[in-house]
């Protein structure tokens, strides 16, 4: 149970940083659109195009780096997942078989459907932000180049948001077969 509840954490922990690197680069992509709006403005109304691009580059360099810790998400996802789900089935098998104490096997639904909730709300977050990402507009070759990796990081983290829910949603449906409920 100790290592279920470590691993619990951990994909929780995981979960919390891919939301929270969507936020930062959200705000990141908000200053960029502020820098650019800032800039001076000729009397025909056009901007430096050096100036501009030192922006679109910096949006690029965010988007990059957005997608760097998407893709270390995914490799973190990897190492706990299995081994939680794992450990999760070895407990509550043996909780139900060996110890007959169904309020355990309910901590342990608790806990799944915990994970299941808050796969959603990344899933939903995530979404926005591959939205908002794939609205910007072309600009420079080194832009639409970091858009495009990261709406494929994205799309991955979503096969594997995929991946996990079904194995949340099998591991749920054993434990309540197990739990009579």
């Amino acid at each position: 149970m100790e290592s279920l509840q470590g691993r619990f954490a951990e994909l929780l922990e995981i979960t919390h940083r891919i939301v929270l690197a969507a936020e930062v680069l959200g705000a990141k992509l908000t200053d960029r659109t502020a820098e650019m709006v800032a800039l001076p403005r000729d009397a025909k109304g056009n901007a430096s195009p050096k100036e501009a691009k030192r922006i679109v580059t910096k949006a690029a360099a965010d988007l990059d780096q957005y997608t760097a810790q998407i893709e270390a998400a995914l490799l973190l996802y990897g190492d706990a997942m299995n081994p939680w789900m794992d450990s999760f089935s070895k407990d509550a098998t043996t909780t139900v078989d060996f110890d007959h104490d169904p309020s355990a096997v309910r901590q342990g639904l608790d806990a799944v459907i915990m994970i299941r909730n808050t796969l959603a709300t990344s899933r939903q977050s995530t979404v926005e932000t591959r939205e908002t990402i794939a609205s910007l507009p072309r600009m420079t070759a080194t832009l639409n180049k970091a858009k495009r990796g990261t709406i494929a990081a994205i799309d991955r983290l979503h096969a594997v948001f995929a991946r996990i829910d079904t194995l949340v949603s099998v591991t749920e449906k054993n434990i309540r077969a197990l739990s009579d409920e």
